[in-house]
């Protein structure tokens, strides 16, 4: 099972940095790529847009409950917490 949390996007600026990524021009892109970080589909996505980030590495997904939805029962790699 994986850990999950939560960060209030607020804070995200500052906790990104720890996952090796960081905003810039509005977008979360790799530090030392300085490549924007994409949703699964290869959408950029504002970090004032992210509701929420896909575990594993730094997936955008836009704060948006059917995008959110729609990634997690796509995702091969989402593993149900009641199991």
């Amino acid at each position: 099972m994986t850990t999950e949390f939560a960060i209030d996007p607020d804070r995200l600026e500052e906790f990104l940095p720890m996952l090796g990524k960081e905003i810039e021009d509005g977008y979360i892109v790799d530090i030392e790529t300085g490549q924007i970080a994409t949703s699964p589909s290869g959408e950029k996505i504002k970090a004032e847009e992210v509701g929420y980030l896909a575990h594993g590495s730094v997936e955008p997904i836009r704060d948006d409950i059917s995008d959110i939805v729609n990634y997690l029962t796509d995702s091969s790699d989402w593993e149900d917490p009641r199991e």
